[in-house]
């Protein structure tokens, strides 16, 4: 019991109030991230290969959603 009394900000769902989470508390949406990031690799990459890729991915995306975002009458779509 030690274990879960030292990380409970971590998954006591009171504590988590102020978490943006659009009242979902599961972690059903990494998943399906994960799921379509594996659908799209390989084992042909090495783990710093792929830390790289995903690190690019990730900033091209912020970038593409801050451009719509900030676009006269735009408004950024969920991409999922």
């Amino acid at each position: 019991m030690e274990n879960w009394d030292n990380s409970q900000e971590e998954w006591v769902a009171y504590k988590r109030g102020n978490v943006p989470h659009l009242t979902n508390n599961t972690n059903n949406r990494i998943e399906s991230k994960w799921g379509k990031i594996k659908d799209v690799i390989n084992g042909a990459y090495t783990i710093d290969q792929l830390l790289s890729m995903l690190i690019t991915f990730q900033e091209y995306a912020e970038d593409q959603y801050l451009a719509e975002y900030h676009r006269v009458g735009g408004r950024p779509h969920d991409g999922d």
